[in-house]
């Protein structure tokens, strides 16, 4: 049925906008932003009045067939004429280029969007450029459309919102990014056969630029969103809460790559309540695998209430290091008790560990400055005095210890 709605938008001429992708980039897109930003300055300083681009600007950067050059084809890319030009073409950046440039890397993005508008500026050339030699040859849509189509390649189900006006029926609606990049290239085919670049487009570059962009992710070999993976990126996308998540949506999404800290949390908070033995080990997978990044990045608080949660027999599979580590952070901001709670569990877990000194230790001292239990101090600078009396805090052990009044053998 949507293939039906396509067909009917193309042929009837109805508007249609995308300006929303629920797609969150895997992490964040500085080239994107960069380009954005660049090609926003360089309309500033080469339109008047923001108005139009300048007649000195377009024989200077633009391409022209009888004096074009390799390098003019660079200029051009980041040159447009109109404000309607250079914002049609920055919104589809954003909303195609954040993505695809948290998934394969900003070098390779970098590479896909330039080598993209080369080859749809090559192919309007000899298909147009040789027919009006005279004619510039503006703006970074080839480029753009090299990126949807890398988009197309990598996340097809991504949900992408849609705004359409037919008259004056106007209507927000979702549709699969596979559609909506259809729906464009169907444009462009269709307007190169109608008005055979004499509607003031370059629908030849559009196309090539598309052409390449799929082949250079063909052979990137990034990958590929799963219809459950973007479903659940579209319902995160809307609900900004990863609670609301099933398990199974949070898993589809831990598995279709990189994703932030916090989503991690919120899946292994799912898995522990499980409470089954194949959860219990899908968790201790994900820590052993994660772990390291997690406890440097994700909420220190959240990421005690996972670590503290699972039963010490199962605990004894992580290293004590990580309760260590996450003690320190929990200090830092200071979650004091928490803290406490971490030191003390890698007692539990590990007595004889050469971690054990410094956490028995650290929780000392959390238990007599900040938690108000001198006496429990004092039992733990006791262990710490008895059980590394050659240790790097004994000596300071016993100290407080005695000022606290407990005796050391």
């Amino acid at each position: 049925m949507t293939l039906v709605y396509i067909l009917l938008f193309i042929l009837f001429g109805i508007m249609v906008l995308p300006y929303r992708a629920k797609n969150p980039p895997e992490r964040k897109p500085i080239v994107t932003i960069s380009l954005i930003a660049t090609n926003v300055v360089v309309y500033i300083f080469t339109t008047n009045h923001l108005a139009q681009v300048t007649p000195s600007a377009l024989l200077a950067l633009s391409y022209i067939h009888n004096l074009g050059s390799p390098l003019k084809m660079l200029t051009a890319m980041f040159l447009h004429a109109t404000p309607e030009h250079i914002i049609g073409n920055m919104l589809f950046l954003w909303i195609f280029g954040a993505s695809v440039e948290g998934r394969i890397g900003w070098w390779k993005f970098l590479i896909l969007y330039l080598c993209s508008g080369f080859v749809g500026f090559m192919l309007e050339d000899v298909t147009i450029g040789f027919q009006n030699p005279d004619e510039p040859n503006l703006g970074a849509s080839g480029a753009i459309m090299g990126v949807a189509g890398a988009y197309f390649y990598m996340f097809p189900y991504s949900v992408i919102r849609m705004w359409v006006k037919l008259l004056f029926w106007m209507r927000l609606v979702d549709w699969q990014a596979r559609y909506v990049v259809l729906y464009f290239v169907g444009l462009d085919v269709l307007n190169q056969l109608f008005f055979q670049g004499k509607d003031g487009t370059a629908h030849f570059a559009h196309m090539g630029g598309f052409a390449f962009g799929i082949f250079a992710a063909m052979i990137i070999n990034p990958r590929r969103d799963s219809e459950e993976a973007s479903d659940a990126q579209a319902i995160r996308a809307d609900m900004r809460d990863h609670r609301y998540l099933t398990l199974s949506e949070l898993r589809s999404l831990v598995e279709s790559g990189r994703v932030d800290p916090d989503l991690y949390v919120s899946y292994l908070r799912k898995l522990i309540a499980e409470t089954n033995v194949k959860s219990d080990q899908e968790c201790l997978a994900t820590l052993q695998r994660h772990g390291t990044r997690l406890l440097a990045e994700a909420d220190p608080a959240a990421m005690a209430d996972v670590l503290l949660r699972i039963d010490v027999r199962d605990a004894l599979r992580l290293p004590v290091i990580f309760f260590l580590r996450l003690g320190g952070r929990l200090e830092s901001v200071m979650e004091m008790d928490l803290a406490a709670r971490c030191y003390r569990r890698v007692w539990e877990i590990s007595p004889d560990c050469p971690e054990c000194e410094t956490a028995l230790y650290r929780l000392a001292r959390l238990l007599q400055y900040n938690l108000n239990s001198p006496s429990d101090a004092a039992y733990f600078y006791t262990i710490v005095a008895d059980k590394y009396p050659m240790g790097s805090f004994a000596q300071d052990a016993r100290q407080a210890a005695l000022k606290l009044g407990m005796p050391i053998q």
